[in-house]
């Protein structure tokens, strides 16, 4: 039980312990299955674009960040820029739990993969799109247009383009649907 708010999810049941301390209390899952309700055969396809796109996004999220330009001085480039670190790597952790679960999925498993994947890619889309405008705005407002600045803005383009992909696919590929006890397999 990792948080409060699954708590009445599980429940005490006591077991016998053959290490000779007799009984021990341990909790079982006894609230509801989900499944991503991705169609059979899509899950390793829809994964790997999930997986393909996130590392994309923070590979592009460190080019930009290595780029020596103008824009990264203004505050109005930098702030959206250093926010937008926060839903990638809250992305990558979403992606990480969405590889590694196996359907039936329990409710945190669905609230800590596939639902923080979705929020966060379009929270990391915005921040990554607004960089890339800011940038523009910024080489519109000083006419800095060498130095890297396009590099720079064309990067963060592709932030926001590759996490906003992301979305796309868990808007149109996934169904998160909660399991009737009968097809969950659930033993009491």
């Amino acid at each position: 039980m990792s948080y409060k708010k699954y708590a009445k999810d599980y429940k005490a049941r006591l077991v016998s312990v053959n290490d000779g301390r007799g009984m021990k209390e341990v909790f079982v899952y006894t609230g509801d299955y989900f499944t991503a309700g991705i169609e059979d055969g899509q899950r390793k396809k829809v994964l790997g674009q999930f997986v393909a796109c996130c590392v994309g996004s923070i590979l592009c999220f460190i080019g930009a960040g290595m780029i020596n330009c103008g824009g990264m001085r203004a505050f109005y480039v930098a702030v959206p820029f250093a926010v937008t670190l926060l839903p990638l790597g809250m992305l990558a952790a979403g992606v990480w739990r969405c590889v590694r679960e196996k359907e039936p999925l329990k409710r945190e498993a669905i609230d800590h993969s596939w639902r923080r994947t979705s929020v966060m890619s379009m929270f990391a889309a915005i921040m990554g799109g607004a960089t890339a405008v800011l940038s523009v705005l910024y080489m519109l407002l000083t006419g800095d247009v060498g130095s890297g600045q396009p590099v720079f803005t064309l990067l963060m383009a592709l932030v926001g383009g590759l996490t906003g992909w992301i979305r796309f696919i868990i808007r149109k590929k996934c169904d998160i649907h909660q399991l009737e006890d009968a097809e969950s397999g659930q033993n009491s």
